[in-house]
Order: structure tokens, then sequence, then C-alpha cells
């Protein structure tokens, strides 16, 4: 799977909590971190440059690769709040159930993408994800996606239920967020 070299990435949260629950704010921005929008929502915000070899033979991004980045961009999310060692500690992983993806305009080798993700919510044991990718220059939206992921048991593949450390972690945004956490616009 052809990956995005990464601009910038938030370290992972350590401390003595399992899972502690995030501390954003509205000052300052840096790509790979999350932030918390004006209303109160929480998005990850992350930046990829395209390489070389995610261009297909119609001379753009293939699909494919988009797959990749959203779920490369999801694990950095739940990395970034510190629910790996959570998740292991429940003996459990996330699965896909489904992708959507809508493309709405074609990336090139050397641009710059913006990717957002979010949670829009969760379930027992499934949890919506969110995506926007967009052309960091111009803010272009070029890809929205979304992912409906399901938390199961490692060893069964059996749906097991969110633990509420990871629920906790998160800020669930229903909807889409608005321009005014879109750093850049």
């Amino acid at each position: 799977m052809a990956g995005g070299a990464i601009v910038q990435r938030a370290a992972p949260q350590s401390g003595g909590q399992p899972c502690p629950p995030h501390a954003l704010s509205l000052d300052g921005f840096s790509y790979g971190e999350v932030r918390q929008g004006m209303s109160g929502e929480a998005v990850f915000v992350d930046e990829i440059v395209v390489p070389a070899d995610a261009i297909d033979g119609n001379g753009h991004v293939n699909n494919v690769a988009f797959v990749g980045w959203m779920q490369e961009v999801a694990t950095r999310h739940f990395e970034s709040v510190g629910c790996g060692a959570a998740m292991r500690e429940a003996g459990a992983t996330w699965v896909v159930r489904s992708h959507h993806v809508e493309y709405l305009g074609p990336a090139f080798a050397g641009e710059r993408l913006r990717v957002l993700t979010w949670i829009v919510d969760f379930g027992r044991a499934r949890s919506l994800r969110r995506y926007r990718f967009s052309r960091s220059p111009d803010g272009k939206l070029l890809v929205r996606g979304e992912t409906d992921w399901v938390f199961v048991n490692a060893e069964t593949g059996r749906p097991c239920s969110i633990p509420e450390a990871i629920r906790r972690a998160f800020v669930v945004l229903p909807g889409d967020p608005g321009p005014e956490i879109v750093p850049g616009k």
C-alpha cells in the first residue's frame, strides 16, 4: 500500500491512565495533533505529501491510496490520545466493517493534502469515523470518506464492548466539522 510522507506527527500521550482523556486548546495549530474546535468538537488533523508511487495510470492518486491513508490517519488519531494500551489490555483490535469514499477531485504527486478525521458515534462495539482530504494550498475538498470500525476480540475475532477509557478519550462530532476548525482557512 502506498503511503504518504508525514510532515509532522503528534507524540502519543503517556501517563498513569491507560487511555487519558485528551486536553485540547483553541490556540495554535500543528499537524498531527488533536485540536478542539470553537464548538467543542475534536478533530485530528494531519498532512501528507503525495508520493510518486501513489499515482496510477490516469496520472493522479489511485483510489486505493486514499483508503490506505484513511486507515493510517485513524491509527495515528487513536494513538495520539494514548488508547493503544487500553486496546491491548482489552485483548482487542479494530477491524473495518465498511468504507465509503467519495472522490470529488484528483490529487497529484508532490501535493500537500490536509487530512481531517473525527469520530461520528460509538455503539457498543462499533465506531463510525469520517475523513476529509483537501489540497493544503487552496483548501479544495478532494475526498470525503467514512469507515465503520468494529472493536473485536483479537483471538476470536468476535465483536466486544469498547472500553469506557477509549470512549472517554474522544469527543464525538455527529456531523462534519465547521469551517472554524479547519486550520488554514
